[in-house]
């Protein structure tokens, strides 16, 4: 099993790879280097924004808005998670500071 470092390695060498096929218009080997990319992080939205752009330039409108909606949920519930988690950790920091402040 790969460690989390050599995850994310791969995760960063596939977007690259998935970027300069694209930028070259080819498209197929995009798709498949995002594909992968999505594999190692499925809840990451960027390789679904990108896959989405590949899948319109490959004539699947459908599948593109699919993938777009995704990444967008997926966007929100980050910003959610990462709203509650601030939310949390203030009302933690006043609960300690209630606390240390009673007799």
């Amino acid at each position: 099993m790969d460690t989390p470092l050599k995850e994310l390695e791969a995760f960063r060498r596939h977007l690259e790879s998935a970027q300069r096929a694209a930028d070259e218009g080819r498209w197929n080997d995009a798709k498949g280097a995002l594909e992968q990319a999505a594999a190692i992080d499925p809840l990451h939205p960027k390789p679904l924004e990108a896959l989405a752009d590949v899948m319109a330039h490959l004539h699947d409108p459908d599948l593109a808005d699919s993938l777009r909606q995704r990444a967008k949920t997926l966007r929100q519930e980050q910003w959610q998670r990462q709203v509650e988690a601030e939310i949390r950790g203030q009302h933690e920091l006043t609960g300690n500071a209630a606390r240390r402040e009673i007799p």
